[in-house]
């Protein structure tokens, strides 16, 4: 304007010629900002294709099996209240997905076995990364030598065990889901000691509560049914817990025998054997963190 004021010519196409490039500049500027937004979100979403190739990791000897690709499908749709479509190795849609739309690879062994594509009307964002590792082992009748099986169980059944007593008010609505059977030793008592267990309401909703459910529910006793320290002066809460199974589970009773180890630096481990009605089946472990109450807690263990 105020070239064109002054009638210099050479002034005007010079001030066009700056506001040009600024606006290169701006439009540069704001094409770098968008590509790192994308960037970030493309790692989240990342993240989430972890938990789906985890499914399928370790799965060469069937890496085409169709009920084994179905199967993620349906966990997907479960687990990210989304539709998705199983697309063939390799085959990808020709619009690029939008927010609420993500193409996730999977691969056994390196080697890409199909792809999921997840929709829904909302985005996906951060609030739907999980992580988890599956190992799938096969599992098959082995002619094993004489004498190599799992130890049958040397406890009672829930049949001759009696509910535990004497704990007071320790109840919660957890708890009152639950049925105990005491089969070794006694709740209210530190020490070693063993219970079966039957989870009476659903866990999840619209969920059918499995074998396998229970034995997890179960597992996370180990800690309280075999309690070292008083627990009306000390908590000993379990950090994580693992579990190690030969077979799958029976039945809707699970077994836990339990014991306790607590050091003075603060650390323990809780572990236990988990059995069901036909015998052992494997073993649970929890990592404890020991504190002392700042307020002593008014009820039994």
């Amino acid at each position: 304007m105020v070239a064109l004021a002054v009638g210099s010519r050479l002034l005007a196409l010079a001030g066009l010629a700056a506001s040009i490039a600024l606006a290169g500049v701006v439009a540069a500027s704001l094409i770098v900002s968008e590509r790192r937004r994308h960037e970030a979100a493309e790692l989240e979403l990342t993240s989430e294709a972890r938990f789906l190739e985890s499914l399928v990791e370790t799965m060469g000897s069937i890496a085409g099996d169709g009920d084994v690709l179905e199967r993620t499908r349906q966990e997907a749709e479960r687990l990210f209240e989304a539709r998705a479509l199983l697309l063939p190795p390799g085959e990808r849609p020709r619009r690029a997905p939008a927010e609420n739309a993500i193409v996730i690879p999977l691969r056994a062994h390196d080697e890409e076995v199909g792809a999921l594509r997840l929709t829904r009307q909302r985005p996906f964002d951060r609030d739907d990364v999980v992580r988890a590792t599956v190992l799938k082992i096969s599992a098959r009748l082995l002619d094993l030598p004489a004498g190599v099986v799992v130890p049958p169980l040397d406890l009672p059944s829930p049949d001759e065990c009696s509910a535990p007593g004497g704990l007071g008010n320790l109840h919660s609505p957890f708890l009152n889901g639950i049925s105990m059977c005491v089969a070794a030793g006694e709740l209210k008592e530190t020490g070693p000691a063993s219970i079966w267990v039957r989870s009476d309401r659903i866990l999840i909703e619209g969920q059918t509560t499995t074998p396998l459910m229970r034995a997890a529910v179960t597992a996370d006793f180990c800690n309280g049914v075999s309690a070292q320290l008083d627990f009306d002066h000390w908590t000993f809460i379990s950090c994580d817990i693992s579990l190690t199974l030969t077979r799958d589970p029976i039945g809707e009773w699970i077994l836990v025998d339990a014991q306790t180890w607590i050091d003075s630096n603060g650390g323990g481990v809780a572990c236990g054997r988990l059995g069901d009605r036909r015998g052992w089946f494997g073993r649970a472990a929890q990592s404890l963190l020991v504190e002392r109450r700042t307020t002593e807690k008014g009820s039994a263990r």
